[in-house]
């Protein structure tokens, strides 16, 4: 049942999208999961799901002010769609603590509740955007629900199961509750860190504190329920095939610890669906890294797709 949402509706023609997006508005959810809208809802659709530790507007907020104020003619396109941000639940600003006796949902649970929105905004022939673990999200809604989707693009997912390493970065991670503290250890931002930048943007301190400031503002166990799902995940290589007919594009970062699983996936997707773009010297999120390299990407993406400016 709908709860409710966050809605921002900019002109289309400007350039206040990634700003809009930081006015507190009253804060709803549906399905547990919250949204937020950005652009005119005429439009067509493009939906959005982050990665593990981050929310919308840690994920995203970067590439959309590099599209919106730095280079706008690189990809206008981009807000020529009406973005729905949809947010793991607890993960938006200034959420507060998920009850403890709240189950953990898994992938598929998630993919379901982004289904629940979609069906509550009567949405049809989607665009699906998403980071890391947001696209292993979305990818299922796509298997569970193709006939809503329009294309995928996905940056950084791995599609395989969670390795033994990264179930052990978990429990690392759940180190918090040993320390008595309310947010995550140090040992666990820098294994944050590591999954999403390129060892030269380790170097620099300014992403460390970055990261820190956007993880420290969030609650600990709430972040935690989104990094077991992504490390319990199951393996979807073999249904990917089911996507056949969906317009398909891979963005993998060389540096990205996801980027040979990432790969090991490629023989079960369609060719003549499938656009792979590797960018070198990015981690899992090219589009912080090297936001100019994918703001071409997608500009020839969403032109693909008939949507001009």
């Amino acid at each position: 049942a709908a709860e409710g949402v966050e809605e921002q509706m900019p002109e289309p023609s400007s350039a206040a999208h990634a700003l809009r997006w930081d006015t507190k508005q009253p804060n709803e959810e549906i399905a547990g999961l919250h949204v937020t809208i950005v652009g005119d809802r005429n439009k067509p659709a493009l939906i959005t799901f982050h990665d593990i530790g981050m929310n919308a507007l840690s994920c995203f907020r970067k590439f959309l002010a590099y599209c919106a104020f730095d280079h706008p003619q690189e990809c206008p396109q981009l807000f020529h769609t009406c973005q729905y941000h949809i947010e793991a639940s607890g993960h938006h600003q200034l959420a507060q603590q998920i009850a403890k006796d709240s189950a953990w949902p898994t992938l598929d649970q998630i993919a379901e509740k982004v289904n629940e929105v979609v069906t509550h905004f009567g949405l049809k022939n989607v665009m699906c955007f998403g980071v890391g673990a947001g696209a292993e999200v979305l990818v299922r809604f796509t298997l569970a629900h193709r006939e809503k989707v329009r294309s995928l693009l996905m940056v950084s997912p791995s599609l395989c199961a969670a390795s033994y390493y990264e179930r052990w970065c978990f429990q690392i991670g759940a180190g918090y509750k040993w320390l008595g503290s309310s947010s995550l250890p140090p040992d666990a931002k820098r294994l944050l860190l590591v999954r999403w930048f390129s060892e030269q943007r380790i170097e620099s301190k300014h992403y460390e504190e970055t990261v820190s400031i956007d993880l420290d503002g969030m609650q600990a166990e709430n972040v935690m329920r989104f990094v077991y799902a992504n490390a319990m995940r199951a393996d979807v290589r073999h249904l990917l095939p089911k996507l056949h007919g969906i317009k398909t594009l891979l963005v993998l970062g060389k540096d990205s610890w996801m980027y040979d699983e990432a790969i090991s996936a490629i023989p079960s997707l369609s060719p003549e669906d499938l656009t792979t773009i590797e960018i070198p010297h990015a981690g899992a999120l090219p589009h912080i890294d090297q936001p100019e390299n994918l703001a071409r990407v997608v500009k020839l993406y969403l032109q693909g797709h008939s949507i001009v400016s």
